[in-house]
């Protein structure tokens, strides 16, 4: 069995904000969802339908508004929770051995041209 990973994207206040008043900070709330996320969870959502094995698989997501008690009140907030997919974190690529990174190039290689010939 797969262990699995849960990112949550939400809006922070602004850099000296953080100890504001709610009021302020619901100031700084908007509707829309950052670039970043949005395109990280529709990137989940087409290689999870295409059943990519390549990519984690998204298991369940959930957007909805910050509560008055969080960081940035009636700003957004999403979460999502997806399988961890076995191998090295490539944080540490530079680590490993000449060899070992040249496999490594090759399987996104592999990885790559198969998203890109779903699409």
């Amino acid at each position: 069995m797969l262990s699995r990973v849960q990112f949550i994207y939400c809006r922070i206040p602004y850099k000296g904000s953080e100890f504001s008043s709610r009021e302020v900070r619901a100031g700084q709330a908007s509707r829309e969802i950052s670039y970043i996320a949005k395109t990280e969870l529709n990137a989940l959502k087409q290689l999870t339908e295409a059943e990519c094995s390549s990519a984690p698989t998204l298991l369940k997501y959930k957007q909805e508004k910050q509560t008055d008690e969080m960081l940035v009140p009636q700003g957004y907030i999403i979460y999502i929770l997806m399988n961890r997919l076995p191998g090295v974190s490539v944080g540490k690529f530079w680590l490993i051995d000449a060899a070992e990174r040249q496999d490594i190039r090759d399987a996104f290689k592999t990885a790559y041209q198969y998203v890109i010939s779903m699409l």
